[in-house]
């Protein structure tokens, strides 16, 4: 019961559904705006659309910036140590 509610919430938040769904709506509203003109009630629809579209991509780029940078990357420490010992023992550096 808790899960159901948490996912239906993250849902609603997160925009996960909603941002599979934005892009559908806009292909329907221009189709619709091939066919004849949009009434301004269909104007404003896609205008809102395209914003919430815009900012449910820039809230995701966020989180994926923040994830990363959060685990990142934890061998950093051995790929230097192997990058300056490539650098000590590499056999054109000594013909200088």
């Amino acid at each position: 019961m808790l899960y159901e509610k948490l996912k239906e919430w993250n849902e609603e938040n997160r925009g996960s559904r909603k941002q599979e769904e934005i892009p559908n709506t806009l292909s329907a509203l221009e189709s619709t705006k091939d066919q004849w003109s949009l009434t301004g009630e269909e104007m404003l629809q896609k205008v809102h659309l395209v914003m919430e579209h815009e900012e449910n991509f820039k809230k995701e780029h966020i989180a994926w910036r923040r994830r990363s940078r959060k685990t990142g990357d934890k061998n950093t420490k051995y790929f230097h140590r192997m990058a300056i010992a490539h650098k000590r023992f590499n056999p054109l550096m000594s013909y200088r």
